[in-house]
């Protein structure tokens, strides 16, 4: 276990440790983005479930300051809905 001499080391490991480098902070965005592109609603799976999966993506791409227009997550749900 280290051992740290002043806060500031203590700071700058617990902002590495929780949130990342930023190369992690890229392919978080990059992992996520993805996600978004790829969803699809399964065949048997309910609008319920299918919309929180989507909405935990939506969550994580605006945690990581990646935005989308309201039109564009509109779009995307109303595309991949089943008849």
């Amino acid at each position: 276990m280290p051992i740290f001499t002043s806060t500031n080391k203590i700071w700058d490991t617990l902002l590495l440790t929780y949130k990342g480098s930023i190369e992690v902070k890229c392919n978080k965005i990059i992992f996520h983005v993805r996600q978004y592109k790829m969803f699809n609603m399964d065949k048997n799976e309910n609008i319920q479930c299918m919309f929180e999966q989507f909405q935990t993506i939506l969550d994580e791409l605006i945690y990581l300051r990646r935005h989308y227009d309201n039109f564009d997550y509109i779009d995307k749900i109303m595309r991949i809905l089943h008849r």
